[in-house]
């Protein structure tokens, strides 16, 4: 038997031993090797916890006061166990495994476990990939004793019969099919569970996971939420009040499960953990140990801020110690302890004979004092989120103690004792041009000690060396000198080499180490180049194509095959397509994009189908390429268009077969949507680049070719391709130097052009450009400083020169403003006007030269501050007027609707500000005026516009009457009166006036169709549809919402919201399913706008949503109902079902999306007897659509139908609804209040023309004139 599965007394519940690796049982809460052959699992005498009673709750466990109000008593025993899957599609085993012969016990034991002889071996039956519920296929170790506020490290070892499979771990709360991993921040907060997916089949591997838990309460909460509680088998009732129970508090038993869910898979296990730490654990080996810290640190981020990616611990932070029986405990010398970019605390060992073992004990404190090393939790998960004070404190990660380490063969990393020295910097510097040719000697500084041999040179194996190399073989230039405190290393050529150095030279750096020995890195290869000679010998660049430039040019639409090329793909066809510089489309082409990016314009290649895509340049007459015998470069950017294609590049003699291998490739990365890459506002930031080198062997003409994929859609955007000679880099920065220069000398002879930019600022620009007008280095670095010395001056001298002219431009700007208003009676007393004028005659002739920009900048601010204020007032002044002119207007020529109260507010802020005076008044005066005047002008015209939308059925209903001439008093004696008062003063959809006259309506049509005479005239009875003009009651919050709308103006619009609604359309029911519904219009500010308004339905692409009424009181006969509806949209239909016949069902697509001025899409040959239920069914899309203006039309008679009786029937109809409809009765009124016209309230007392406005019993309200003697 195994030391670790000894039973100690406190573990005698659980069954498992608590004396594993030497942890300490107050630490541990158990481990499990299958060493006892699954008694533990198998023995059903062996319980290791129960439930005693059962606690319910009477309500939400997250409400206020809530508490258990009921309890129950039970014994329920718990037992660890594996369940396993029986059902027809699945049937899981499982065994123990056993090997005698140590070699299972050596593996584990090689990565930090114990091993022993057995293990379990778990199959899951099925197939398929289906994984099973994570309450099935489960190994459960319980009686659990977790401890409030405290974190746990769950640690086994696994190996699978597959790559992919899954296996769910965790620590859980609750009991069987009813429980829910320890929670983080309690309610419905996140969850500490370990989901394994990927296997290791050729060997074990160590499974870590850290939980933290905080109370019982917290996780009962979480548990509450997460919908964990029984509400059915374990609801009670309790005997003596009769009330029931069926929210129960989750038992307050833990337990460890491990779920075996994918099917078909065969799962090995051993050596169960679990103990109590704040950290991942500790691994060895040799002489390096390795700490994770279980929860995410910044621990990585800190180690990357420097170069090395490694960061120094000082050893006051940690100590190791190693426990003996025989010798106690001894600390072990270190060598140094280390942040590494991976994440880890990594600590060596400085002595050659001691090694980190299993009984090596870790203790660390946080570095808090230093925030360079601090550690703070950065992840989503992380201990003690409910103490505030921590987490406001940063999340500080907690000491620990005495933490063991396990031995783990994968432990490795490199110390920045052993990382390889970089170079910081040489002399000459890199990049160095016009050196001199017979330099013997460089000078090269390290970043760090580095290990030389100054005499034995490439004997030594460990020695430094440069290898330089220009147009021959390579020279071994051997270090001579070395300086210990600047880590700079002189290497010298070779006596051999006599010959001077010519052109660019590159020198190698190599076998870069910090000491001698195989335990130091070796640093990669760096390389510089140095140019020797005199460098116009070597000759300058010449470009033979810049696309940048060519595909710019004015004569290049954005969209278009440039001038010179072809492109070939399956929309082109095989015969390839010759540019124009034309706008095409629907093919490869060149697009735009965004400025600041790597190019603006490139071109996009692409198969297209199954055809080789390729743009070719060189063979479009005048446009050849014609290239000398030497050698080039090839350079372009690209990245992936729906796709990631390989770009291949060719370049060959025009008449010749393109060759089998081309002079590169490279792969178009990353991959961009087209959605967002063809937008022309993308910015070109992520690219792959490349510059080949190639050699031309004779003069000819030559084809530049790029080949991308053969078929499907994916493409590549090729851009800033350019084809130059090989030319030396220094070039570069001569070429840098003289473009500053050339853009400093523009600024000066524009400065000096005009005498207002002389003085201090133009003569440090001119000495500037004098002292580097002979610069001359050899040093990159040099001309880098030179060249943005020259740009620095020349941006200070345009900045002086914009000052200036800003002055000039502002002040001019208040003399022509003053001209304006010098003649304009009144204006020219304004305070403003007075201001101005002294702000000019101030700074008239002033000498800018002697002002600094500070200074000009504050003057030229107040003289455009008082431009500004007299703008300002007479603007202000011009709105005044205006909205005075358009509120008399409104008084005097929109007349409709001046009963209503908004009208006599509109008067009163007419005859309140009318005589304002606006040359002395205050500003807020004249605002407060003016928005006055707008609003009440405003609020009248909305109101109109709510009192027209709203009666435009009724008013249509009445105008039918009188085209059919119905007489009123033939119903009833006095009605036709009656009705004209009513509609005399109609202000909302009156429903009860519209239901009389559809039965009087009725009546008349039946008469119309009763008589001989009748022709078969078509008739409109539109107005029998309820709200046929859709005007709209629709609310911000209730049935719209706000969005943003990206493409187009304005971008902040409202849609319908998801659901049914009856209050949009009053009349309509409007169900809204999807997409951008938007009611009244699909620009309508909702913000400002009447408050009932007509309208229509806009709707944008893939929108959903059906419209849909019931028309009744329809006279008998044949009819066609339609609507306005323009889209293009194949899937919108418009349903016609006439009274209990079959539904008519008619496509409403048209090809056009404007608004639809009237009908144009009907239903017809509905035989209706009363009633037809129409609905537009609208199914999403790939357009707009707008719809509007509902129409009906009588057709014809019914076959059947017998119109005289039907006539007679419905006049005693039409009688009964104007004698049971008592709000087209008049009544008398009950109260009296009167206006002035200027709409200010009075009494009768007043002799005159008043405004009487009379409220009847009924609530009738009547607006008239009246005058009083």
């Amino acid at each position: 038997m195994k030391k670790r599965d000894l039973i100690f007394a406190a573990a005698l519940l659980l069954g498992f031993s608590l004396g594993a690796r030497a942890q300490t049982a107050e630490e541990t809460l158990f481990f499990y090797g299958f060493e006892d052959e699954l008694a533990s699992f198998r023995d059903s005498t062996a319980v290791v916890d129960s439930i005693t009673q059962i606690r319910y709750y009477a309500g939400n466990p997250n409400s206020a006061g809530f508490e258990i109000v009921y309890t129950k008593d039970s014994l329920m025993y718990l037992f660890n166990s594996i369940s396993t899957v029986r059902s027809d599609a699945r049937t899981d085993t499982y065994e123990l495994v056993t090997d005698p012969i140590g070699v299972h016990e050596a593996e584990l034991t090689g990565i930090g476990g114990q091993g022993g002889q057995n293990y379990l071996k778990f199959t899951s039956g099925g197939e398929g990939s289906d994984l099973c519920a994570d309450y099935q296929a489960n190994l459960f170790v319980r009686g659990l004793k977790l401890e409030p506020f405290t974190s746990y490290r769950l640690v086994f070892y696994s190996k699978g019969s597959h790559p992919e499979a899954n296996l769910q771990a965790g620590v859980f709360r609750g009991y069987y099919n009813s429980e829910k991993s320890i929670s983080l921040n309690g309610g419905s907060g996140n969850e500490f569970r370990l989901e394994k997916t990927e296997f290791t089949t050729d060997r074990w591997e160590r499974n870590t996971l850290m939980m933290f838990y905080q109370n019982d309460s917290v996780a009962n909460a979480h548990m509450y939420n997460a919908g964990y509680w029984w509400t059915n088998s374990w609801a009670t009732t309790d005997t003596v009040t009769g009330k029931s129970y069926n929210q129960i508090e989750q038992f307050d038993k833990y337990f460890m499960r491990m779920s075996f869910r994918y099917p078909g898979r065969t799962y090995y296990i051993d050596d169960i953990s679990l103990y109590k730490s704040t950290i991942g654990g500790a691994e060895f080996n040799g002489d390096v140990l390795r700490v994770n810290f279980g929860y995410q640190t910044n621990l990585a981020e800190l180690a990357k801020k420097d170069p090395a990616g490694a960061l120094e611990l000082p050893g006051e932070y940690f100590s190791l110690v190693s426990r003996s029986e025989e010798w106690g405990d001894e600390e072990l010398p270190v060598l140094t302890a280390e942040y590494h970019d991976d994440g880890y605390l990594y600590i060596w060992l400085d002595d050659a004979e001691f090694y980190i073992e299993d009984d090596t004990r870790l203790s660390f404190t946080n570095p808090v004092d230093d925030p360079n090393l601090c550690l703070k939790y950065t992840g989503r998960l992380f201990p003690y989120s409910l103490d505030t004070a921590w987490v406001n404190a940063g999340k500080i990660v907690p000491d620990f103690e005495n933490e063991f380490a396990v031995y783990n063969p994968a432990v490795s990393a490199v110390s920045r004792e052993y990382l390889a020295p970089t170079v910081k910097a040489s002399v000459p510097e890199g990049g160095s041009f016009n050196l001199d040719p017979k330099t013997r000697e460089i000078d090269i500084t390290f970043s760090k000690n580095i290990y030389t041999n100054l005499t034995a040179g490439t004997a030594d194996e460990y020695n430094v060396i440069v290898a330089m190399k220009s147009s021959g073989a390579e020279e071994i230039w051997l270090p001579s000198a070395y300086d210990e405190e600047t880590f700079t290393v002189t290497f010298k050529r070779p006596a051999s080499a006599t010959a001077d150095l010519s052109g660019d030279c590159d020198f190698y750096v190599r076998n870069a180490r910090a000491g001698r020995g195989d335990m130091y890195q070796v640093g990669s290869e760096e390389t510089f180049t140095l140019t020797f000679g005199n460098l116009s010998e070597v000759g300058r660049p010449v470009y033979f194509y810049q696309s940048e430039a060519a595909w710019t040019a004015a004569d290049h639409a954005s969209q278009c095959i440039p001038k010179g090329w072809m492109a070939y793909d399956a929309s082109i066809g095989s015969g390839g397509q010759i540019g124009t510089g034309e706008t095409v489309g629907g093919r490869s082409r060149v697009y735009f994009f965004g400025a600041g990016g790597a190019f603006t314009r490139g071109f996009y290649s692409a198969p297209r189908g199954n055809l080789e895509a390729k743009i070719v340049y060189g063979v479009v007459e005048d446009y050849g390429l014609a290239l000398d015998q030497g050698n080039y470069w090839l350079s372009f950017k690209t990245f992936g268009w729906d796709g990631s294609p390989t770009i291949k590049v060719f370049v060959y003699p025009v008449g010749t077969d393109r060759p089998a291998t081309p002079i590169g490739t490279l792969k178009a990365e990353p991959n961009i949507a087209s959605g967002t890459a063809g937008t022309g506002r993308y910015k070109v930031e992520q690219y792959a680049t490349a510059k080949f080198a190639f050699t031309i062997e004779n003069d000819d003409n030559y084809v530049m070719e790029f080949v991308g994929g053969s078929s499907g859609w994916a493409g590549a955007v090729i851009g800033a391709i350019e084809l130059t000679n090989q030319y030396s880099e220094a070039f570069t920065y001569l070429k840098m130097l003289e473009d500053a220069q050339a853009a400093a000398n523009g600024v000066l002879a524009s400065a000096q052009a005009d005498n207002k930019y002389s003085g201090e600022y133009l003569n440090t620009f001119q000495g500037v450009i004098d002292e580097y007008a002979d610069f001359t280095h050899t040093a990159p670095s040099a001309y880098v400083d030179a060249t943005n010395t020259i740009k620095d001056a020349t941006t200070a001298m345009s900045t002086r020169m914009t000052t200036v002219d800003k002055f000039y431009s502002e002040y001019q700007a208040a003399v022509n403003k003053e001209a304006v208003y010098t003649d304009s009676v009144g204006y020219n007393e304004l305070v403003a006007y007075t201001a101005l004028v002294a702000k000019i005659a101030e700074y008239d002739g002033l000498d800018v030269t002697v002002k600094d920009n500070a200074e000009l900048t504050a003057i030229t601010a107040e003289v455009t501050a008082a431009t500004k204020a007299m703008t300002d007032r007479c603007t202000a002044i011009d709105n005044f007027n205006k909205a005075l002119a358009d509120a008399l207007n409104v008084l005097e020529n929109q007349t409709e609707y001046d009963m209503l109260p908004e009208y006599a507010a509109l008067q009163g802020a007419y005859n309140e500000w009318k005589d304002l005076d606006v040359i002395t008044s205050m500003d807020e005066d004249l605002a407060s005026a003016t928005t006055a005047l707008n609003d009440t002008r405003k609020f009248y015209t909305y109101a109109g516009q709510s009192i027209a939308a709203q009666t435009v059925q009724v008013k249509g209903l009445y105008a039918l009457a009188t085209e059919l001439e119905v007489d009123f008093d033939d119903i009833q004696a006095g009605l036709a009166d009656e009705i004209a008062d009513r509609m005399n003063n109609l202000r909302t959809d009156d429903q009860d006036l519209a239901a009389l006259l559809k039965e009087v309506l009725k009546y008349r049509v039946y008469e119309l169709l009763a008589d001989e005479g009748y022709d078969g005239t078509r008739l409109n009875l539109t107005p029998f549809i309820t709200n046929y003009n859709l005007y709209c009651t629709a609310k911000i919050g209730d049935e719209v919402e706000q969005y943003y709308y990206n493409w187009g103006a304005p971008n902040n619009r409202w849609r319908l919201k998801s659901g049914v609604f009856t209050t949009v359309y009053p009349g309509w029911t409007l169900n809204g399913k999807s997409g951008n519904v938007h009611v009244v219009s699909e620009i309508q500010n909702w913000n400002d706008k009447a408050e009932i308004v007509d309208g229509y339905i806009a709707f944008d692409w893939n929108s959903s949503f059906e419209l849909g009424q019931t028309v009744t009181g329809l006279p008998e006969g044949l009819y066609s109902i339609g609507v306005g509806f323009n889209n293009n949209l194949a899937n919108s239909i418009m349903i016609g079902q006439a009274d209990d016949n079959t539904p008519d069902t008619v496509s409403v697509a048209k090809g056009s999306q404007d608004y639809p001025a009237a009908a144009n899409a009907f239903v017809d040959s509905l035989e209706v007897s009363d009633a037809i239920t129409v609905k537009l069914v609208i199914s999403g899309g790939s357009s707009w659509g707008r719809i509007d203006n509902w129409e009906l039309y009588l057709d014809g008679k019914s076959e059947t139908a017998d119109y005289a009786a039907l006539a007679a029937a419905q006049k005693q109809a039409a009688i009964e609804q104007a004698t049971f409809v008592p709000s087209i009765r008049t009544t008398a009124p009950v109260s009296y209040r009167y206006f002035t016209v200027d709409g200010v309230e009075t009494d009768a007392s007043n002799n005159g023309i008043l405004i009487r406005v009379s409220t009847g019993a009924d609530g009738r309200r009547t607006v008239e004139k009246v005058i009083v003697r």
